[in-house]
C-alpha cells in the first residue's frame, strides 16, 4: 500500500516504498482490523496511522478493534474529508455503505445525521501532512482532491483510492483522475484484486 516514487509509469505495486506517515478514509477493511493492522505494521512503531471515520457507530468498532489490537500507533478522527469545513448531511448506516449525503443517490437504510467535514488541508495542519493516503469514501472521494488543489500542487503524497462508486452514472475514477492530473500527479485506475475499480496516484518527481 505505497509507491516506488521512481517509477514510470504510475506504479500498481508498491515493492519498494515504505511510508512513514498514512492516513486512512473510511477504508472498508479496517473494520474488521485489516487495514489498521497493515497500516500499522508498514510504518512501523515510530509511524502514524490517522484512520477517519464519521459515521458513530462506525467509529465505535473501529476503536473496539484499535484497543483490541493494540495499535498503539493508530488515531482515530471522527471526522469526514470533504471539499469544506463545516457541518454536513451523512447517511449513518453503520456499515460499509455509511456515506455523505451528497454523495449518495439512495436515502438512509438507518437514519440521516450531521457530522464534521474537514478538507484534506485543514486535516493536513491538524495531524500533519502524511506521505500516503488510502480512501474508500463512498463516492466523496471527488470532494476530497477537489478542496484541496493548491494544497496538493505543493505537497507530494502518494493514494490509492477506491473509485468504483457511480456518481451521476460512472463510477468516480474518470473524475479523479482528472483532479489528481491537474494537480501534477500521474495515475492510474485499474481492477484490484477484489474486483473493485482502484485510482493509484503518486506525485511527478
Amino acid at each position: 500500500m505505497a509507491f516506488n516514487l521512481n517509477s514510470q509509469p504510475c506504479p500498481r505495486k508498491p515493492p519498494h516504498w515504505t511510508p512513514t506517515f498514512a492516513f486512512i478514509t473510511r477504508s472498508r477493511a479496517i473494520l474488521y482490523s485489516t487495514s489498521a493492522h497493515i497500516a500499522a505494521q508498514v510504518v512501523g512503531p515510530q509511524g502514524k496511522v490517522i484512520a477517519f471515520e464519521p459515521d458513530p457507530l462506525n467509529v465505535e468498532l473501529l476503536r473496539h478493534n484499535v484497543a483490541r489490537y493494540h495499535l498503539s500507533n493508530v488515531i482515530v478522527a471522527q471526522v469526514a474529508i470533504s471539499d469544506t469545513n463545516g457541518i454536513a448531511a451523512f447517511n449513518s448506516d453503520g456499515s460499509l455503505g455509511s456515506a455523505l449525503t451528497l454523495a449518495l443517490s439512495r436515502p438512509s437504510t438507518h437514519e440521516t445525521i450531521e457530522v464534521r467535514p474537514v478538507t484534506f488541508e485543514t486535516a493536513c495542519a491538524e495531524f500533519g501532512v502524511p506521505s500516503f493516503v488510502k480512501i474508500d469514501a463512498e463516492g466523496a472521494e471527488i470532494e476530497i482532491p477537489s478542496g484541496a488543489k493548491t494544497f496538493l500542487q505543493s505537497h507530494p503524497i502518494h493514494f490509492v483510492l477506491d473509485t468504483s462508486h457511480m456518481r451521476d452514472g460512472h463510477t468516480t475514477h474518470t473524475a479523479v483522475e482528472d483532479l489528481l492530473k491537474g494537480c501534477g500527479y500521474k495515475d492510474v485506475s485499474d481492477f484490484d484484486s477484489g474486483g473493485f475499480m482502484t485510482t493509484w496516484a503518486s506525485p511527478y518527481a
